[in-house]
């Protein structure tokens, strides 16, 4: 029994030192690229909230892009302009195999994705070049190590 507690004695003397130096080393590493940059903490802060904005407006920019395409794609699905269609499909495909599919929960979905995601879903079903865009993009993704 004296043995056992002993050797959780160790055990958890040997984590908490590990932390503590593990920590003291992330600090250090802090401030060593404050000094480098010049930055102030919350200098460090602004840039940090600014391009968490940055994300935010390339997604709204990403989902317009991709609007815009379906739109168009589904336009032009009567016509004789195949190559048009292959073009703005694989758009569509792209932000499709980006940020969907629907029932991917690893990925963040808003409202807004996700009834774009539902149009695409829909629409995939009667434009087979926007389904061969997808499965092409799907292709690409999964073979890349």
């Amino acid at each position: 029994m004296r043995t056992t507690l002993i050797a959780l004695a160790a055990f958890l003397t040997g984590l908490v030192l590990g932390w503590g130096i593990h920590r003291s080393r992330d600090v250090e590493e802090m401030r060593r690229f404050r000094a480098l940059v010049g930055l102030s903490d919350q200098q460090i802060h602004e840039l940090y909230q600014t391009g968490q904005e940055t994300m935010r407006k390339m997604d709204f920019d990403n989902g317009m892009e991709a609007v815009t395409c379906l739109t168009a794609l589904s336009r032009l699905h009567n016509s004789q302009e195949p190559s048009a269609r292959e073009l703005l499909a694989k758009r569509v495909a792209s932000y499709y195999v980006v940020y969907g599919p629907l029932g991917n929960t690893e990925k963040r979905m808003d409202d807004a994705r996700r009834a774009l995601l539902r149009k695409i879903d829909a629409a995939k079903d009667s434009m087979p070049e926007l389904q061969a865009a997808i499965e092409k993009e799907l292709a690409v993704i999964n073979t890349k190590p």
